[in-house]
């Protein structure tokens, strides 16, 4: 990797961190807001268009921890064989799914 690509790599992981942050802080003010606001009306619905600074945080965070941009890893995921994309997408469900359920243990026992 010469200094270029080095460069280029630290500044996508700047660029994820920073959408990241303002997704995750955009993600938290609505939530904050519907919590608010549920306890002065009794069925407060989310529409889904609400949850996509939620996502937004997410493709930042993915940029983050790759130092890729977004649409390029998009472009090698789709370049894989589809027996290829159904193996890494089980890999990366079942890593999910535990990080998330050792988070909830640790969250439940420091209670």
């Amino acid at each position: 990797m010469n200094s270029t690509d080095r460069r280029v790599s630290i500044s996508v992981r700047r660029k994820g961190l920073f959408q990241f942050l303002m997704g995750l802080l955009a993600f938290a003010v609505i939530l904050v807001v519907l919590l608010l606001l549920s306890q002065y009306v009794s069925n407060v619905v989310i529409p889904i268009g609400l949850l996509l600074p939620g996502a937004y945080a997410l493709a930042g965070l993915v940029e983050f921890a790759t130092g890729i941009p977004f649409i390029e890893l998009a472009r090698r995921w789709d370049s894989l064989k589809g027996w290829q994309r159904g193996v890494f997408g089980a890999f990366i469900v079942i890593v999910a799914l535990f990080l998330m359920l050792a988070a909830g243990g640790l969250i439940v026992s420091r209670l």
